[in-house]
This record gives C-alpha cells, sequence and structure tokens, in this order.
C-alpha cells in the first residue's frame, strides 16, 4: 500500500519524505522520497514541506502527483514517476497543484489547479500517454474571472463521457461539475448551487456515477435547496439520486474521499451527521442503509478523516488525526471490524428514495415580464424555488395549482436564473434568460 501527504518519517524511524510503502507490517521508502535531493537531510530543503496528493499505476509504472517541485534530486514540478528504483521527471511537469491522477487505458490523467502542462494549456486537465502531454477535448477557461485559473479536484470516465468535478464556477450552469459529451463541455443538470461549494470525487461504480463534495441542500451552510443532495449522490446520465437524506451537522458538511469494497461504498470527510446517523466522519452505504463506522461520540476521531483505501481487505483511513478513542494514531489506522450494525439508519434504497426529477419548458425564453409553463399533475399542489447563479433564493411560491401557470419576473435582475417545483410525487427543473 502507497502512502503519500505531508509526512517526513514513518515509524518514527524510516525517513520516507513524502510518499511511503506499507507492506502490512513495516513501512518501505520508495526511492529517497519527494522533496529530497538525496544528500542532504530533509530540514530546510525546498519541497519538503509541499505534500503527494495523489497517487497512480499506470503502465507498469507508479506515478505521484501534489505541489512538489523536486524528486531524486530532480526538479519534476509537481507529478514524477518511479520506475521501480528511481524517480523520473514526467515531461516538463505542471505549473500548478495536482489534484488526482487517474489511469485509463488511453492515458493517465491528471486533474489539478494549475494551466499548462509543460508548455501545453490544458486549464487544469491533461493527459499523459508516457512520451507526451495533451489536451483534453480541449477544456476551456471555466471562470469568468480572468485571474482565476481552473481547479479541477477530480476526473472520471462514465460511459463515452469524461467528467470533471472542483471549485469553478462557470457559463451555462457549469458550476463544480462539468462534462464532455462528446461534443462539447456542458453542465450535468445545471450543476451545484451555493457558495463555497467544491465537488472532490467523482467515481463510476455498477453503472451509476457518484459525486462526493461540499454541496448541500441547507442554506444556512452555504448551499441550496435546489441542490439534489447534500455530501454525495449518484448520477445515472440522465438524473440525480439522493443515497439516504445525505450529510449534516457541520458548518459545511463534506465528503472528501470515497471508495467502493464488495460492493459497499465506504465514505468520509468533514461531518458528523449521514442521513440521520451520528458518526465521525467515516461511514458506510450498502446501497440501501448507511452505518456509522465509529461510535455516535463527539471526537471520537480526534482530527479530521481526509482519505482512505482498502489493503489485503481491511480499511484504513489517513488524515490529520492524532488519537482515535483515546489511543494514540498518528495520521494512519486500519479498521479491524467492518461489521457494526448498531449505528446505522433508515433503509433508503437508491431507487425507491428518489423522485423523478423533470425538466419543464417555459416561454418566452428569454423573457422580459412574464414567463409561462404548464404545472404537471403529479405536482399539483408544488412549491416554487427560483434562485440566481450564486444560489441565492430570489422568488417563492407555495401550494401551485391548476394547469397554466405565469410567473411574474420584472423585478428581477438581468441574468439567468433556475426554477424548480418541489412535491411529495416528486421536482422538475427549468431554466430561463431575464433580459
Amino acid at each position: 500500500m502507497i502512502l503519500g501527504g505531508w509526512f517526513g518519517l514513518s515509524d518514527d524511524t524510516l525517513l520516507t519524505v513524502g510518499v511511503s510503502r506499507w507492506d502490512g507490517t513495516h513501512y518501505h521508502a520508495v526511492g529517497c522520497g519527494i522533496g529530497l535531493d538525496c544528500i542532504n537531510p530533509p530540514g530546510g530543503q525546498p519541497g519538503t514541506v509541499n505534500p503527494v496528493r495523489s497517487f497512480a499505476i499506470w503502465d507498469g509504472d507508479l506515478y505521484v502527483g501534489g505541489d512538489f517541485f523536486i524528486a531524486d534530486g530532480q526538479v519534476v514540478n509537481r507529478i514524477a514517476r518511479f520506475d521501480g528504483t528511481n524517480w523520473q521527471p514526467v515531461g516538463g511537469g505542471v505549473n500548478g497543484s495536482v489534484r488526482e491522477l487517474k489511469s485509463y487505458p488511453d492515458g493517465l490523467y491528471v486533474a489539478g489547479w494549475y494551466s499548462h502542462a509543460d508548455t501545453l494549456l490544458t486549464h487544469g486537465l491533461s493527459r499523459w500517454d508516457g512520451s507526451q502531454w495533451h489536451t483534453v477535448y480541449d477544456l476551456p477557461d471555466l471562470d469568468p474571472d480572468p485571474f482565476q485559473i481552473n481547479q479541477i479536484e477530480t476526473v472520471a470516465k462514465y460511459g463515452n463521457e469524461i467528467y470533471i468535478g472542483g471549485n469553478f464556477r462557470g457559463p451555462d450552469s457549469l458550476r463544480y461539475i462539468a462534462r464532455w459529451d462528446g461534443t462539447e463541455w456542458t453542465h450535468v443538470a445545471g450543476g451545484f448551487l451555493g457558495s463555497f461549494g467544491q465537488v472532490n470525487e467523482i467515481e463510476e461504480h455498477d453503472g451509476m456515477l457518484y459525486v462526493a463534495g461540499a454541496f448541500n441542500t441547507l442554506g444556512a451552510s452555504g448551499g441550496n435547496p435546489i441542490n439534489p443532495g447534500s455530501g454525495i449522490v449518484a448520477w445515472d446520465g440522465q438524473q440525480w439520486h439522493m443515497l439516504g437524506n445525505g450529510t449534516t451537522g457541520s458548518v459545511n458538511p463534506a465528503v472528501i474521499d470515497m471508495e467502493w469494497h464488495r460492493d459497499t461504498l465506504y465514505v468520509c470527510g468533514h461531518f458528523n451527521v449521514i442521513d440521520g446517523v451520528g458518526v465521525d466522519g467515516l461511514a458506510r452505504w450498502d446501497g440501501a442503509q448507511w452505518c456509522g463506522l465509529t461510535p455516535d461520540v463527539p471526537g471520537y476521531v480526534h482530527g479530521a478523516i481526509n482519505g482512505l483505501t482498502f489493503f489485503r481487505d481491511s480499511l484504513y483511513i489517513v488524515g490529520g488525526f492524532d488519537t482515535i478513542d483515546g489511543d494514540t494514531m498518528n495520521f494512519v489506522a486500519q479498521c479491524i471490524d467492518l461489521s457494526n450494525t448498531e449505528n446505522c439508519g433508515a433503509y433508503n434504497a437508491v431507487a425507491d428514495h428518489v423522485p423523478t426529477r423533470a425538466t419543464l419548458p417555459v416561454r418566452p425564453n428569454p423573457v422580459i415580464d412574464h414567463l409561462y409553463f404548464e404545472l404537471p399533475h403529479d405536482l399539483q399542489g408544488a412549491t416554487l424555488l427560483v434562485v440566481d447563479l450564486t444560489g441565492r433564493i430570489v422568488h417563492t411560491e407555495a401550494a401551485l395549482t391548476g394547469s397554466f401557470q405565469e410567473l411574474h419576473v420584472q423585478y428581477l435582475p438581468a441574468g439567468m436564473y433556475v426554477g424548480e417545483l418541489q412535491a411529495v410525487q416528486g421536482s422538475a427543473l427549468f431554466r430561463f434568460v431575464k433580459e
């Protein structure tokens, strides 16, 4: 098992700066580490405090990415390849932080907070084919701020499409998540609304795409009621599905990492409640029910859990914690027993839990003063919410009835808006441009 991060020692004795290998019993160095010149001790050297954030195996070699500049005494610029003996540069590297590496048959995909791979303008998403860098369908600059680069946290293939997530708010509803649909980069059902948002992880499993991050349906926590869920949701290619009621219980409850193991989804992050279950940042989803993997005791894990993985059928967690249940656990811990069923919530199968979210046609669009639409029969009595692109609710109406509906928008500033009809039976979205 490979570990990467902000460390300079493994097991208090072995010098393994930034990256280390665990064989189940002992730690081992991987080359002379990341950020070292292989001669001088790490203290004060450039790069020693810059972390490894992601790693992947591609074409038989280990690749690591992060914020570091040197490896084995060479300048590598935030991404390096281990050939089994030494660390090697990957072309000229990239000019900003690497947040995630993903292996696919056509190359190694590199997502991050950067603009160039070597000298190639790639806007935070690049593909390495083993000898040179490529753009990924000419991803554009998604942020209208000319001084802001794309901040891409994650990338995943789903069917014939490529999905990216991160901290960006571009035009045409490209908010925190976007996809290449085979023709263009476009939105995913309008993206996510609210301040302080971010998509941290996207993973495909069994025909569904799972999206985790800092988004929620609670306006007081920087979210928005129109969002499809809190902390983690699933996408089937057409519509969103909730996994229970998602995360709550902190200022901005976020899922940081997730991994599937034996058809069970494990998640960790900055939350202490998920679907009403008291947890301490670590939980599992079996397809119908959330269970906490720690007791419902505040501070049981003293510090944040920022990552997880499985090695030899055991769950390992990593992060900024130093104790668990009062026992010293310096940033890495192995979970011995995954059989806990006492701290579990209600059964909420994905397919049964989520009503269909349709898209309604409206007219005229763009609009100056009055917008018209038909209210479906199964949405009679629905509540209408209208939000602007910042996620702020600008208009509400309750208990709509009747088929023909008229919405007065003449008082709204010019811009793009999203409306949602919410009812027990389901929900529907529409978008319009106010001139």
